[in-house]
């Protein structure tokens, strides 16, 4: 898992910096609060979770590329992204199954994410 971990930490990084433009640039203030809520909360999650990673398997470097983010896309598309996010974070969930608090902080990962889809499609 350490390699799989390591290698994912952009997917982590790109996905908090995927809803954090999307949050600035969302074209309805209701969408602007589910996104800036998401972010906050899965930052503290995703920050959990990757300490707990590198300590779990005594990581003690990280590489982090950066990726551009088109922030001009319409919903649609963006809870696509949301939802391979929530693929991610079930084969993440795979690898890890042997530990408890990985697991319990994907379980609310994807449950951030997944009531944000739900909250974005109701307004």
């Amino acid at each position: 898992i350490n390699k799989i971990i390591y290698m994912n930490i952009n997917l982590f990084t790109d996905f908090l910096t995927f809803i954090k433009v999307q949050h600035w640039v969302a074209a309805k203030h209701s969408h602007h609060i589910i996104l800036g809520d998401l972010y906050d909360s899965l930052d503290d999650k995703i920050d959990e979770f990757i300490e707990c990673s590198l300590g779990l398997y005594q990581i003690s470097s990280v590489e982090i590329e950066s990726n551009p983010i088109d922030a001009q896309m319409d919903l649609e598309l963006h809870l696509k992204i949301m939802q391979r996010y929530n693929e991610f974070y079930a084969k993440c969930a795979e690898i890890a199954k042997d530990s408890t608090a990985l697991q319990s902080l994907l379980d609310d990962m994807t449950n951030l994410v997944s009531r944000a889809c739900y909250l974005l499609k109701m307004k």
